[in-house]
């Protein structure tokens, strides 16, 4: 498809304002799954995320399932790109706004409730479509990783973004989904669970942005890509990485309470402080050459 006729974050914020609109007069007790998808999920996918006739497939029927569950709501395709998206009602109990933006596959948040049970499903479609990335979401919050049949899920990480609370995270969710960033291989660092280069992030945020990078709002474009790099787990457990984003200083050579660990700052053997000298009450060889030289 020509890039021209795509539109950028600019030209869809108006659609965005309108969702978020609906969204807040939305109640969630009478939300039901259907009209969640019909007044936010369809319009994030089709007018928003720009997917086209033929590469969306709706209720697609899974005929290795035998229950009557059998029915994917969403399969986008592009090329060897096959998203799975699992639909449930504005209402359903999925976590709420965070700024961590990833999160452990089966830990307390993601591993149990309505959003695990929503996953489970959502994979197992993924394996009988053979699908590379799963996606649930109730419109609120979108939860997305790679699918690997033979990656252990304790092993995986999903991410989290929540378009109708932040737009950072919309704008986020449309550099990764919008039918022209995948066009331009955004899904690359998720299919391989590699984050993107902090540069590259930046220069996204900024491009998605228009361009308007006033005094006040340059700190909105920087946060999230900084947020995602000093909070990601991957990198609590790398020494390599803690020593780029960390200053030495005697704060941080015993116990930092941010990190809640040990962070010694051990200098090379090799390097020792100069030996103070020593002086005696009586004049020692160096001062009495002094003395002699000054007589001369």
């Amino acid at each position: 498809m020509n890039a021209s006729i795509y539109k950028d974050w600019g030209e869809v914020s108006s659609i965005y304002d309108d969702i978020l609109k609906y969204s807040k007069g939305c109640e969630l007790h009478n939300a039901n799954e259907a009209q969640t998808r019909f007044d936010i999920i369809d319009k994030f996918i089709r007018d928003i995320l720009q997917w086209q006739p033929g590469q969306i497939t709706v209720e697609e029927y899974d005929d290795k399932k035998l229950d009557k569950k059998g029915f994917i709501d969403y399969v986008l395709r592009y090329g060897d790109t096959r998203i799975v998206i699992e639909a449930k009602k504005l209402g359903s109990t999925f976590p709420n706004f965070s700024r961590k933006k990833r999160l452990k596959l089966t830990g307390s948040i993601l591993g149990a409730g309505a959003i695990n049970a929503a996953l489970l499903q959502a994979e197992e479609y993924a394996k009988n479509k053979n699908a590379n990335i799963v996606c649930v979401t109730n419109g609120r919050c979108w939860c997305f990783y790679p699918y690997k049949q033979d990656t252990p899920r304790d092993s995986t990480y999903a991410y989290l973004l929540f378009p109708l609370d932040s737009v950072a995270d919309a704008q986020q969710l449309f550099s990764y989904f919008s039918l022209p960033s995948v066009e331009g291989d955004s899904l690359e660092s998720i299919l391989s669970e590699t984050p993107l280069p902090i540069q590259r992030c930046l220069i996204n945020t900024e491009r998605e942005a228009d361009a308007r990078l006033g005094r006040n709002s340059i700190a909105d474009l920087i946060a999230p890509a900084l947020d995602f790099a000093f909070h990601g787990e991957s990198i609590i457990d790398d020494k390599d990485k803690l020593e780029y984003c960390f200053v030495n200083t005697d704060a941080r050579t015993k116990y930092d309470n941010t990190l809640k660990i040990f962070i010694n700052d051990r200098k090379s053997p090799l390097i020792s402080p100069a030996k103070r000298i020593k002086k005696s009450k009586e004049e020692d060889e160096l001062q009495q050459v002094v003395k002699n030289m000054s007589s001369i």
